[in-house]
């Protein structure tokens, strides 16, 4: 028997699929009078995807989002609202995947809003050391994003529980929003979504084999060891303005076992 093929692609840490440099709306929306007390309501989603692990958790385990923290910033990037919502305060789930968010804010004719799920609070625990007393301490979008966050152990294996990130996008895929105000004193962000997309490593091992034989009958292969290199330690929580992840100076890897 011989192996065809055996591809280890490298490990991929994404912190969100949202970079740090905020996009400019293409649609013009009549200004709104800012500074009005609002509660908003986010809706959000675990985006769909293809997602393995070592132990083949089934989508609904992958895909859950069991508490979130929603900070929302101004045009110039100061922190003007922020919550750690877990179901029953702040998080209505529909399904294990979707739901509504709630937060107290202020109107705003341009806004963003950045969402971190799955934080380490003492119920909920995933491979990164994250929390919302981490959050709590972010005044500015500069500052989120520069934070990093560490592997709670330097290993590659992970559990049922994922961290994902995410920000409220418009129909058009723009990440700034407008927050009106409302008279009853809640407002929801029609056309808007928060969508949470899974951030930890995640490593595909390929391995295809044929008998080197015709003869052959029911045999099989099974590899006895892996290995993976260069993993890093930490990541960003958000990619940088040019896509990146932590690296650099100060940049951490290790190896599997």
């Amino acid at each position: 028997m011989k192996i065809r093929n055996l591809i280890l692609p490298a490990v991929l840490l994404l912190f969100s699929l949202y970079s740090c440099e905020v996009e400019e709306p293409f649609s013009k929306r009549s200004e709104i009078e800012e500074g009005l007390p609002v509660k908003v309501l986010v809706p959000f989603r675990t985006q769909p995807g293809v997602v393995i692990t070592r132990a083949d958790q089934g989508a609904e385990l992958e895909n859950r989002v069991n508490n979130a923290y929603l900070i929302v910033f101004d045009e110039v990037g100061n922190k003007i609202g922020s919550k750690f919502c877990t179901e029953g305060n702040g998080m209505e789930p529909k399904t294990g995947s979707t739901g509504t968010l709630e937060i107290n804010t202020i109107s705003q004719n341009r806004a963003y809003i950045v969402g971190i799920a799955n934080l380490n609070d003492g119920t909920v625990g995933t491979a990164y050391d994250i929390t919302p007393d981490m959050l709590e301490q972010i005044t500015t979008y500069d500052q989120l994003c520069s934070l990093q966050v560490k592997l709670s152990e330097r290993g590659v294996q992970r559990g049922s529980t994922f961290v994902m990130t995410g920000m409220v996008i418009d129909e058009e895929g723009n990440n700034i929003i407008q927050i009106p105000g409302s008279e009853s004193g809640t407002s929801t962000l029609s056309g808007c979504e928060l969508r949470f997309e899974r951030t930890d490593a995640k490593i595909e091992f390929i391995v295809k084999t044929e008998p080197a034989n015709n003869s052959w009958k029911n045999f099989s292969f099974q590899p006895n060891s892996w290995r993976v290199h260069k993993v890093p330690a930490q990541v960003l929580v958000l990619k940088d303005e040019n896509g990146g992840d932590a690296d650099g100076k100060g940049t951490e890897y290790f190896s599997s076992r």
